[in-house]
């Protein structure tokens, strides 16, 4: 794996790349978002982070490069408090 952080992408900058060196491996992409208080609901913060990832198409470098299986993570935090959703 090669990892990438703050990386441009589509239309955007990731927070993390995992770029897979075999093509047949999955690739991860991570964005994470920070709660500012404590009535931010964090699920629905990490559901953002996912979003994120599909409207800036921070996968583009990867399937330009092959590789097909992608797997995108968002992150929402809060302390010692997370939520992580995958697509």
């Amino acid at each position: 794996m090669v990892i990438k952080s703050n990386g441009e992408s589509g239309y955007g900058r990731f927070d993390i790349q995992l770029m897979p060196k075999i093509k047949s491996v999955p690739g991860f992409i991570f964005e994470f978002k920070h709660a500012k208080t404590d009535s931010e609901n964090l699920d629905a913060l990490a559901e953002e982070a996912l979003s994120q990832i599909d409207a800036q198409k921070y996968d583009t470098q990867m399937k330009v490069y092959g590789t097909s299986n992608i797997i995108k993570i968002g992150i929402a935090f809060r302390g010692k408090k997370a939520s992580v959703k995958r697509a």
